[in-house]
């Protein structure tokens, strides 16, 4: 372990620093990432799907009033399904639509649920260029692994295009 003698004496004791930390975990833990980086301005993570609620809030919970995003959006059946394309609104991420990840339908939201299929009838999904800004709707993905128009369940809100292809707001499940 020669290599963790020689870091060791590269490290030299920061005594105030050590202090503010110390003060800062005095604290409590609720909002204690800003406390430690007073110039934190948002916490990025891999959260996505309801799975991983649990430990957005935990996050959260650290952060403070400081915004925790997810850097992508993912989820078992597809993989990657969107990444974040601009990181200036970290308090409403908008996500692009990874077009290569799957074939994206979209069926539009009625009366703030998802529509059983039942209540579906014949309207066909919408494609990418028939959205309207502001819009919700619930993703149907084709993937070249074999599902066909399978309804992740997802709601998104549509924000715009980034090069053509639709940027979207995870809303629910």
């Amino acid at each position: 372990m020669p290599d963790e003698v020689e870091l060791e004496t590269q490290l030299k004791p920061l005594p105030a620093r050590a202090d503010e930390v110390q003060q800062a975990f005095a604290g409590g833990l609720t909002g204690l990432l800003p406390r430690l980086w007073p110039e934190l301005r948002f916490v990025m993570g891999a959260f996505a799907g309801l799975t991983n609620a649990a430990y957005h809030r935990e996050m959260a919970l650290y952060a403070g009033n400081v915004p925790v995003i997810a850097q992508v959006y993912g989820c078992t059946e597809v993989g990657l399904v969107a990444a974040i394309t601009d990181f200036r609104r970290p308090e409403r991420p908008v996500y692009t639509l990874m077009p290569k990840a799957a074939f994206f339908e979209f069926l539009p939201v009625v009366d703030d649920r998802i529509q059983e299929l039942a209540e579906i009838g014949r309207q066909e999904p919408l494609l990418a260029d028939q959205l309207q800004e502001g819009g919700e709707y619930e993703l149907i993905v084709t993937t070249r692994g074999g599902l066909c128009r399978y309804r992740l369940g997802d709601v998104v809100r549509f924000a715009g295009y980034f090069n053509r292809t639709p940027q979207v707001e995870i809303l629910y499940r």
